[in-house]
């Protein structure tokens, strides 16, 4: 539950920075070399990418691997995960997703 989450909310990451570039997913596809149905899915949180796919699309979007990833940090509960903000950015509500 909670990982899905967190794909939802590096989704997220990704679509603002592509819509930032202007890019659409069928540019970003086609520079990126994966699959736009695939990149809908890493978009809505539908896809676990591998560390090579996420550094791919961070080069494409010029940021930072770890600015692209959500950060995170653990409460007492280790099934309990609250995510932080980059700044300026606007996150879902964990109970939503």
């Amino acid at each position: 539950m909670q990982c899905r989450f967190l794909f939802k909310l590096l989704g997220q990451r990704i679509r603002q920075e592509r819509k930032k570039r202007g890019l659409s997913q069928e540019e970003f596809s086609g520079r990126s070399h994966l699959d736009r149905t695939y990149l809908a899915r890493i978009e809505t949180g539908k896809a676990n990418p591998s560390m090579r796919v996420l550094f791919r699309i961070s080069k494409i979007i010029k940021i930072e691997l770890c600015e692209l990833v959500p950060r995170t940090r653990t409460c007492e509960s280790p099934k309990e995960v609250i995510p932080l903000r980059h700044e300026g950015e606007d996150i879902a509500d964990p109970k939503s997703a």
